[in-house]
C-alpha cells in the first residue's frame, strides 16, 4: 500500500531537489517529461520555465487553503490556478483543478471534510515533477527545437 501523503511529500522533495534520485527512488527513466503546449514556441521558453518552477509553490498553497477548510478560499484559488495552467499550456494539469472544482460544487457545506482532494493534489504534484523535468533551465537549452 501506499500513503499518499507520503508520497506526495516525496515527489515534492525530490522536484525541489532536496533529494537525490537513489534516495527517493525516481530516476530520469521513470519521470515522463510534460511538456507544454508551447514548449516549440522559443519566445516562451523562458516564461514557462519561470512557470513550472513556482508549480510547487502553487500547489501548497492550494493545499494549505484546503487545509484551512474554507471553500470560498478554495474556489477563487482553483479558479486562477486552472486560468494559469491553461495559459501556459498544461491542459492536463487544468483538468485536475476542474475536478477538485466539479466536487467543490457538490459539497453541501462551506467547509472541507478532511483529507479531501489528496488524489487530485498527488496528481498534481506528479505533473509538476514531469513538467519540471521538461521544463528546467537545462532542459530547454540543450533540446533540439
Amino acid at each position: 500500500p501506499v500513503e499518499l501523503d507520503r508520497l506526495s511529500e516525496m515527489v515534492l522533495r525530490w522536484a525541489r531537489g532536496t533529494n537525490n534520485s537513489k534516495e527517493n527512488g525516481f530516476n530520469d527513466r521513470n519521470v515522463r517529461p510534460l511538456y507544454s503546449m508551447f514548449f516549440h514556441d522559443p519566445d516562451m521558453h523562458q516564461v514557462i520555465s519561470e512557470f513550472v518552477a513556482k508549480l510547487p509553490q502553487r500547489i501548497s498553497d492550494l493545499e494549505r487553503l484546503i487545509k484551512l477548510k474554507e471553500r470560498h478560499q478554495v474556489i477563487a484559488y482553483c479558479h486562477k490556478f486552472k486560468g494559469s495552467l491553461g495559459g501556459y499550456g498544461f491542459p492536463e494539469m487544468a483538468d485536475v483543478i476542474v475536478e477538485i472544482e466539479n466536487e467543490l460544487k457538490d459539497l453541501v457545506s462551506d467547509i472541507l471534510p478532511n483529507n479531501i482532494f489528496s488524489e487530485e493534489l498527488h496528481k498534481l504534484k506528479w505533473f509538476a515533477l514531469r513538467a519540471q523535468k521538461a521544463h528546467s533551465f537545462e532542459s530547454v537549452t540543450s533540446s533540439n527545437i
